[in-house]
């Protein structure tokens, strides 16, 4: 067996399966659907969404560890947020934690560093709010 037939099953060995690359997007269609029912009044499970990190690049290899998530939010809350005292990061976070819980509420939910961390069975969601600046 040549370096090329091996680097082929190394890459086989590595490379998700079918059900886990669903499994990771009916994550991220689930932890978005909450977010954009309460953010835009719509249930997309991938509008103001898109994958970055290993999901986004198509480099994520098995075992998959999270799924990153950026969420887009609406300018409104950005504009809320820059009224607020304090840390407005971290009241961020709180806000779209506490969005989350509502919907996964036996998931221990919690902020990590500048995610949302959504730890689900098998793997986590990790979600990025961001917003769009002009």
């Amino acid at each position: 067996m040549g370096v090329s037939e091996r680097f082929t099953t190394f890459l086989s060995n590595i490379r998700l399966t079918d059900a886990q690359k669903a499994d990771g997007a009916t994550k991220r269609e689930s932890v978005c659907s909450a977010l954009n029912w309460k953010y835009y009044s719509s249930t997309s499970g991938t509008n103001n969404s898109f994958y970055v990190g290993s999901w986004g690049k198509l480099t994520r290899i098995r075992p998959p560890r999270d799924v990153d998530v950026l969420f887009k939010l609406p300018n409104s809350v950005y504009e809320r947020f820059q009224g607020k005292t304090g840390n407005k990061q971290s009241q961020l976070l709180q806000e779209v934690k506490n969005v989350l819980v509502s919907s996964f509420p036996k998931t221990d939910i919690r902020g990590d560093g500048p995610v949302v961390l959504v730890p689900f069975q098998s793997y986590a969601v990790e979600l990025l709010p961001a917003f769009v600046l002009n």
